[in-house]
């Protein structure tokens, strides 16, 4: 009889410590989906700009380079295509690729334009194209952050 005892006390030991590793693992999980970027490096020509991301506007691709518009340091140039800056930013809910040369941050959108074809007016009152098969997507994603 306490043999059965000790056993039923050892499966049940296990079975706590297999919860308690389960929610552990479910923690760390979700803290590593919700890791989001709080700044982003653009690489200048005598060093690195660290902005903030709420303050970037949009991205623009030119070629090999990328225009970097923001709200606190100005618009500049980066010598990066901007596939690297959107690789760097999938994952991060604020930022959406309206067209093939273009990443917003849906926070700085001022206002959705549906004329010419729909536009976004940006914060800076800039103008960012939406291509057409991106539409829907982006309509849900603004309705989203309501």
């Amino acid at each position: 009889f306490p043999s059965q005892v000790q056993r039923t006390v050892n499966r049940v030991q296990t079975q706590l410590h297999q919860q308690q590793l389960f929610e552990q693992l479910s923690l760390l999980k979700e803290s590593v989906v919700q890791r989001r970027l709080y700044k982003i490096a653009f690489p200048l020509s005598d060093g690195l700009l660290f902005v903030q991301t709420e303050e970037v506007i949009a991205l623009v691709a030119e070629r090999m380079y990328t225009h970097v518009y923001t709200q606190n340091d100005g618009n500049f140039l980066v010598s990066k295509p901007l596939k690297a800056f959107a690789d760097a930013l999938e994952n991060e809910p604020d930022f959406y690729k309206t067209h093939r040369s273009y990443m917003v941050n849906l926070q700085q959108i001022k206002r959705y334009v549906t004329t010419d074809g729909g536009y976004l007016l940006m914060n800076d009152n800039s103008t960012v194209s939406i291509a057409r098969d991106r539409k829907k997507e982006l309509l849900e994603k603004l309705q989203q952050i309501g």
